[in-house]
């Protein structure tokens, strides 16, 4: 009888640990980073579009829900887009051949605020 008594208390104590271990990661979550490193954004020009590919360390990327880039011309107030997407390139087309653009990109966070624009590419 004692050998069953004895056997049952250790699996009771591990259980009581793993409660309240996942109980106290319920309580204090790791928090998630809300900085990532600043993108290196560059571009390749085609015939009426232009291909945006930037990078950040691979291990941020779960950090990302979606990028946004700002494109603006010469006389143009820059405009804000969202890729809708969490792929590290983007093609805009529809643009004139023989005007200058200016890109650069950021991330909007799963944590709800936005990564730091990257640097402006023409």
């Amino acid at each position: 009888m004692r050998v069953a008594v004895l056997a049952a208390i250790p699996l009771s104590l591990w259980a009581t640990y793993t409660f309240v271990s996942a109980y106290y990661q319920h309580l204090f979550p790791t928090p998630v980073p809300d900085r990532l490193t600043t993108p290196s954004l560059s571009v390749r020009a085609g015939d009426g579009d232009v291909r945006l590919m930037w990078s950040i360390p691979s291990g941020q990327l779960h950090l990302v829900e979606q990028w946004e880039f700002e494109q603006s011309d010469s006389g143009t107030l820059a405009r804000t887009y969202s890729t809708g997407s969490t792929a590290t390139s983007y093609l805009v087309s529809g643009l004139t051949n023989g005007v200058t653009y200016s890109y650069r990109v950021r991330a909007v966070l799963k944590v709800g605020n936005f990564g730091s624009w990257s640097n402006a590419v023409s």
